[in-house]
């Protein structure tokens, strides 16, 4: 394959990503939701939040209930995750969780 053909290939794929990306920027929130929800059915977790903030290195979570609508055996207020970034897949940078409340018991 001749080199400019190679360089137009590789020229039309950034593109095509570029165009992607922009595309669905603006559905960066629901795009979060719907993973976040997803993988708690997988998990069979009745849970509730509220995807405040997706961004490239932040992302922020508000109240978070896990468990039992009445009684949940989590509450954080806001969860704050920042992302950390090197060579491959991006990770978790720091946790920040803002008035995390367990709930539980004890049983010998």
């Amino acid at each position: 394959m001749p080199r400019n053909e190679r360089i137009r290939i590789a020229i039309g794929l950034l593109l095509g990503f570029v165009i992607i990306a922009l595309l669905s920027w603006p559905q960066r929130e629901e795009i979060a939701e719907d993973l976040i929800s997803d993988r708690l059915d997988v998990l069979g977790v009745e849970a509730s939040y509220e995807v405040t903030s997706i961004g490239p290195r932040r992302q922020v979570i508000r109240n978070v209930r896990l468990g039992d609508e009445v009684t949940p055996n989590l509450e954080i207020e806001e969860v704050e995750i920042t992302l950390a970034y090197g060579i491959g897949v991006p990770g978790i940078g720091a946790l920040k969780l803002t008035k995390p409340r367990i709930a539980g018991s004890y049983d010998e």
